[in-house]
């Protein structure tokens, strides 16, 4: 009887030490991937503004630039 109760005790110790270990890796592992996953996430929004901004042909350049004039001079006047 006494060995069967001391077995059960041990596996619950062992079981509480891997809980214990692995919520202590997910703590010091967290920074890293969550870093990694801002990473993939920033160069996937680099790669679509390139992507786009390669697609855009001169008429449309000049045709964004000449909608963004106004709103460029009322910047200024706030800032001045």
């Amino acid at each position: 009887m006494m060995q069967k109760k001391r077995k059960k005790r041990n596996r619950a110790g062992v079981l509480i030490l891997v809980i214990v270990f692995l919520v202590g890796l997910g703590v010091l592992l967290y920074p890293f991937v969550n870093e990694w996953r801002i990473f993939r996430a920033q160069n996937r929004a680099v790669a679509a503004y390139d992507e786009a901004a390669e697609d855009l042909d001169e008429e449309d350049d000049a045709a964004c630039l000449e909608a963004a004039r106004p709103i460029m001079k009322c910047c200024l006047r706030l800032v001045h």
